[in-house]
């Protein structure tokens, strides 16, 4: 079962719910009152529901086993971002003075507190695989913080905080960080999707740093989400969403120049191409296949099913409208809030809505002190030499050890080989491809 979750803006100091959807049938299944969700301030762990006020240094916890408010934690300060680790190990917050908090969920202890960007902090986000943070601020840059380095328990009171270094810096927006999002699989071979108020989204390659593409949009966005096997970007902006496909087997433009690109063919089937890279400039609208779906209201919030076949989003009048992604109409409207949607998050996992006392939330500390380093609680911190692999030099110098290793005759067989494997799953994709259309097309005539 795919659940929703949901919720809005409290206003006039009133508190407001998240409610909890089956995402197909939009049946309720729970109710999580007094939550109050802010956007970028909000998100989940297996067991509960964090959400952090904007109004008051405080953090308020759901179990997923009750309805009612679990318990309020006050904070050292107001925090306008969290987001908790894909491990459900740790849990990462921003101020608006640029802070960075780092806390255990297993002890409640404050591990980690720096200032990470001069500017106040507006979106945080883990690495699928947990081993890095990305944070992003009202300076339009973007920082990427190895987790094993923040954490690590022979450090944390030996170093300073002047001492603490990002692995990467992503810089070239123009105005404040609105949306981010990490592309699946390791860290290493991810890439990173930004959003700003400067009009334009822009592509990095995680290991490098390098810019990929840049996307010019026809006005500021107010969210992004993007599709899980990285196919379409979705924005929402003050005049609804715009569908942008990252794939196209149509001619493109670059700079406002045309410029045709070679469309590759295997048994008469096209081979999309990639828009932009080499760090190229493209319109929203280079692709015949992306549009623009006006609505009523103000998009304030988008996020996508599991398998990408649907696509959520809320509006500044409190409407969670379920769209399909093929299609781009309106399925089914789920709940109407009475103030701007804040929070949409889809979950796969299994949620236990029964009470469990084993899985109370700690009190998270307000100060580092010496018992984290005498605590029972250990947690094994993933590290698989990240660092060093994100590091241009050593990209080079395996690039430059694959070349140099073996013969020129042994790299011909092994390339010959290579090339056949290639052609051998070229066709087996586009015979499922040709099986797949025809399952939708007959789905379709129901």
């Amino acid at each position: 079962m795919e659940l929703l979750l949901s919720g809005c803006e409290a206003i006039e100091g009133e508190p407001s719910n998240v409610l909890c959807h089956n995402l197909h049938t939009g049946t309720l299944v729970s109710t999580f009152r007094q939550s109050s969700p802010a956007k970028n301030a909000t998100c989940t762990t297996l067991n509960h529901l964090l959400s952090a006020q904007h109004t008051r240094p405080q953090l308020n916890i759901h179990n997923f086993g009750k309805e009612i408010l679990d318990q309020s934690i006050i904070l050292p300060e107001i925090l306008i971002c969290v987001q908790s680790s894909p491990c459900g190990s740790w849990l990462a917050a921003g101020t608006e003075k640029g802070n960075l908090y780092i806390w255990s969920l297993k002890s409640g202890a404050l591990i980690y507190f720096f200032r990470a960007h001069y500017q106040p902090l507006t979106i945080l986000k883990f690495s699928n695989d947990g081993m890095v943070l990305f944070t992003a601020s009202n300076d339009g840059d973007v920082f990427a913080w190895l987790i094993s380095t923040l954490v690590d328990q022979n450090s944390t009171f030996e170093t300073s905080n002047s001492s603490v270094k990002a692995i990467s810096h992503f810089s070239g927006h123009k105005r404040s960080i609105v949306s981010m999002e990490i592309g699946p699989g390791p860290i290493v071979s991810g890439r990173l999707y930004t959003a700003s108020e400067d009009n334009t989204i822009r592509i990095w390659d995680v290991s490098t740093g390098n810019l990929l593409t840049t996307i010019a949009l026809p006005s500021t966005p107010s969210c992004m989400t993007v599709d899980p096997s990285e196919r379409v970007v979705y924005v929402g902006n003050e005049k609804g969403i715009i569908w942008i496909p990252l794939y196209t087997g149509s001619s493109t433009f670059s700079n406002n120049v045309k410029e045709k690109k070679r469309v590759t063919s295997v048994d008469n089937t096209t081979i999309p191409n990639a828009i932009g890279g080499m760090g190229r400039v493209v319109d929203y609208n280079d692709s015949r296949e992306s549009s623009i779906i006006s609505c009523q209201s103000p998009i304030t919030t988008l996020t996508v099913s599991f398998d990408a076949s649907l696509l959520i989003s809320g509006d500044k009048d409190g409407n969670v409208l379920v769209w399909d992604s093929v299609s781009r109409q309106v399925l089914r409207r789920l709940v109407q809030y009475y103030s701007p949607v804040s929070f949409l998050q889809c979950k796969v996992d299994k949620i236990s809505f029964y009470s469990n006392s084993s899985l109370s939330f700690p009190v998270l500390k307000r100060m580092i002190t010496n018992e984290y380093l005498n605590s029972d609680v250990r947690i094994c911190i993933q590290d698989d030499g990240v660092e060093q692999l994100m590091q241009p030099e050593n990209i080079l110098k395996i690039s430059s050890d694959i070349v140099t290793q073996g013969s020129e005759s042994s790299w011909r067989a092994k390339a010959e080989t290579s090339e056949m494997q290639l052609k051998e799953a070229k066709r087996l994709f586009y015979e499922l491809k040709q099986i797949h259309q025809a399952l939708w097309e007959k789905y379709l005539q129901k």
